[in-house]
């Protein structure tokens, strides 16, 4: 199983899409019918998780047959607690990719985006009114702090329990395949001419970086 966490608006949508596209799956045995492609061939489903379904069906003690998901995709929640996950559901780990802008870009990112995507006092751990008295330069040191603690602890974790890891940093991993491939080619069974094709079909090379 692939196993991704890190930050948001990293690639992380683009990367469980072309694992997809290479053969790997993302949705569970049974749970394909509610999640169909959108128009684009794009997956519709890109966070397992967080899905209604899925979090219903592990609420109640339904039986997710686990063993058909190839590609899990969890941000925060692998950060935090990638070992309880596995080992609540004792899946069998073969890589974590962990995606990230890096501090100073992801605090660029971050207020480039619209305001519904801006930093919150939840991203950052914190009490909403504690946040609303903070200014511009504290709430960029806060985040600093977030996103070392959250790369730090999923890269600690996989030390911690063996796992076999990459870090993946964005927008490098999307615009150079060559170090993409080395990236997965422990899980992957296409060449990189293969690999290439397949990539080259989703991949935009002028992938906005705002």
């Amino acid at each position: 199983m692939i196993l991704i966490a890190g930050d948001g608006a990293s690639g992380s949508s683009y990367l469980v899409w072309l694992l997809r596209e290479l053969g790997k799956t993302t949705c569970p045995k049974g749970y394909e019918q509610f999640y169909p492609d959108l128009s684009t061939g794009e997956p519709v489903l890109y966070e397992l998780l967080r899905e209604k379904r899925i979090r219903n069906a592990m609420t109640s003690g339904e039986q997710i047959d686990w063993n058909s998901v190839d590609v899990i995709k969890h941000l925060g929640g692998f950060s935090y607690d990638l070992h309880s996950w596995v080992d609540r559901f004792q899946w069998r780990v073969d890589l974590v990719l962990i995606v990230t802008r890096g501090l100073e870009e992801g605090i660029r990112r971050r207020w480039a985006q619209d305001p519904g995507h801006q930093p919150t006092h939840k991203f950052l751990q914190m009490d909403h009114k504690l946040f609303c008295g903070l200014n511009r330069e504290q709430i960029d040191d806060r985040i600093r702090k977030v996103v070392r603690e959250r790369i730090g602890a999923a890269v600690l974790q996989c030390i911690d329990y063996g796992y076999e890891f990459q870090v993946l940093p964005f927008p490098r991993f999307v615009k150079d395949p060559k170090f993409l491939y080395e990236a997965l080619k422990p899980v992957l069974k296409q060449d990189f001419g293969e690999f290439y094709n397949i990539y080259s079909r989703i991949t935009w090379q002028d992938v906005k970086v705002y």
